[in-house]
């Protein structure tokens, strides 16, 4: 991490007593989205009735389980929003310094034939795990920043009634709901999510020339679940000086950018015979766009502010379609770590915070009502554990 950025990272908390320790963190890092600390809290005092389990104005649209579980899932999205922010903003600082701390210089050798670029190695591995370093903190940065996209656009699916499983919802998969000609006889039947949802999918052109969704969402890809493409470094005119009888030699530092086509593979990429990368240094893209995502999810949030009021305020204006079909218990990974507990230290408690305690009694877990669950599931031997269910199993209250 960069000094003065470390520096100001230590300046004694001044936040609020209604702040947390958390929010101060985000919004040091200028990873805070107001609206969706908004919307969480909406949606927290939704579902915070002794009487209603989950968020209560879903009462006749959901039986109990399914309320209990999209209600928490919500919740859960908002969250981890702002946490994908925050991280994408501490792995951007990283980035930065392990970019500027490379040392493995680009050094090029003239001697009456054409420039030959090399790494000059350093005196260990230590010494040369800034490339490494520089790499992993770029994936991170964009499966973070991605990760916070697709959070949002689950967000945005659940609140304008989509009828998509809330764990299948991403920004790609809620995109082809709304604009693929593969669901255009389903949107018939859901005025309300395509007429609320799809200003909000677009409020990305508003803000930047050029798809960038699109663009991150293809680096995220390539560095998750496809052949790493490379950083491209250029060389800045840096020190010359002449090693030897002839051999002038230019010491430069590093400047890398970042592939245009992601998707593409490298091979792909140089068919088109002009260097495939963006034109300005990574560190100009990764700003800007760690500023363009969480502007963006921020005026969508305050959009769904709007619709959560609008709906709890007449429940009737959309229903809240089952997006948690497959209630019943799904098959479990069979897996009991590597070495398993020492003897005699089996866990028996677990530590949590105000939200976890929040979550086990708006959701049936705590001892008095965890009952309930074996209610509404049916025996674990039944053959059910991928059904599909109609969104009406078990008791409502």
């Amino acid at each position: 991490m960069l000094r003065n950025t470390r520096d100001q990272l230590s300046t004694p908390y001044t936040g609020t007593e209604q702040e947390t320790a958390e929010v101060m963190r985000w919004k040091a890092l200028q990873a805070d989205v107001p609206q969706a600390r908004a919307l969480r809290e909406q949606v927290s005092q939704d579902r915070s009735r002794s009487d209603v389990r989950g968020v209560y104005w879903w009462k006749d649209h959901l039986d109990d389980p399914r309320r209990i579980l999209l209600s928490d899932y919500l919740d859960a999205l908002i969250y981890s929003v702002s946490i994908n922010l925050c991280e994408a903003a501490i792995h951007l600082e990283e980035l930065e310094e392990h970019r500027r701390n490379e040392h493995s210089s680009i050094v090029k050798l003239s001697v009456g034939r054409p420039p030959r670029a090399f790494g000059r190695p350093g005196k260990s591995v230590l010494d040369d795990l800034s490339p490494a370093l520089v790499d992993m903190h770029s994936a991170g940065f964009f499966r973070a920043l991605a990760s916070a996209i697709d959070c949002f656009a689950s967000c945005a699916g659940i609140v304008c009634c989509v009828p998509v499983h809330a764990q299948q919802m991403e920004y790609g998969k809620v995109k082809a709901w709304l604009f693929s000609r593969d669901y255009k006889a389903e949107r018939a039947n859901h005025a309300f999510a395509v007429r609320e949802l799809t200003p909000i999918m677009d409020l990305w052109k508003q803000k930047a020339d050029g798809d960038w969704v699109k663009w991150l969402l293809a680096m995220r890809h390539q560095y998750v679940h496809r052949a790493r493409r490379m950083i491209f470094v250029r060389g800045e005119d840096g020190l010359q000086f002449v090693d030897g009888p002839g051999h002038e030699i230019v010491i430069t530092r590093p400047v890398h950018h970042l592939p245009d086509q992601p998707q593409y593979s490298e091979v792909q990429a140089f068919r088109h015979g002009k260097l495939p990368i963006l034109p300005e240094p990574i560190n100009n893209t990764t700003a800007k766009l760690k500023r363009f995502v969480k502007e963006y999810i921020n005026e969508g949030f305050a959009r769904l502010n709007e619709i959560w009021v609008a709906r709890r305020s007449d429940p009737g204006l959309c229903r809240q379609p089952d997006q948690w079909s497959n209630l019943f218990r799904e098959r479990r990974i069979d897996l009991r770590g590597f070495v398993g507990a020492p003897s005699g230290q089996l866990a028996t408690q677990l530590m949590g915070d105000a939200r976890m305690h929040h979550t086990l009694l708006t959701s049936a877990l705590d001892d008095p009502q965890r009952h309930l669950w074996d209610m509404w599931d049916p025996p674990e031997d039944s053959g059910d554990a991928d059904s599909v269910g109609d969104g009406k199993r078990g008791p409502t209250r």
